[in-house]
């Protein structure tokens, strides 16, 4: 009676090897479009290589009001308004 387990199971691997080799068929290829624009093009919503294009906009905005705030210290520090006046005698907190 050993050997019915034994069937079940060579029965499964075989059922299961099977499976596995058969390939996944796919339904008409109209819904991907026509293949030269595919071709021409075949990650249209990628900017970059990791970036769509609102990512890509949205670097740029960071950027720009990074360098924007930087630019502002920059002025700040060269007019010497970035700190208060040494020359006072009276103690000045900040």
């Amino acid at each position: 009676m050993k050997t019915f387990p034994i069937r079940i199971a060579s029965a499964a691997i075989l059922v299961a090897a099977g499976a596995a080799l058969t390939g996944c068929k796919s339904g008409s290829a109209q819904h991907a479009g026509p293949l030269d624009s595919i071709r021409k093009r075949p990650t249209p919503e990628l900017r970059t290589l990791a970036e769509r294009h609102t990512d890509a906009k949205n670097a740029r905005v960071i950027d720009r009001d990074t360098e924007l705030r930087m630019l502002s210290d920059d002025i700040r520090r060269f007019l010497y308004i970035d700190r208060p006046s040494r020359l006072s005698n009276y103690p000045i907190t900040r």
